[in-house]
């Protein structure tokens, strides 16, 4: 799950930092992209910790 909705979100901020920039917004000081990095940065903790439970040996298997 996590494979496609990083780079989806990662993209869709990309783009809206794009819009700021031809819009001449200023990127600081929108809170909206402070709160996206935040959900990215979740998201990526999450993944990270969801590949290391799979990864480790269980007591049955290993």
């Amino acid at each position: 799950m996590y494979k496609i909705m990083i780079p989806t979100i990662l993209a869709i901020f990309f783009y809206w930092i794009l819009l700021q920039i031809s819009l001449e917004w200023t990127i600081f000081k929108n809170s909206m992209n402070y709160f996206i990095v935040f959900i990215i940065f979740f998201l990526f903790i999450r993944m990270v910790k969801g590949n290391n439970n799979s990864l480790l040996p269980t007591a049955m298997g290993n």
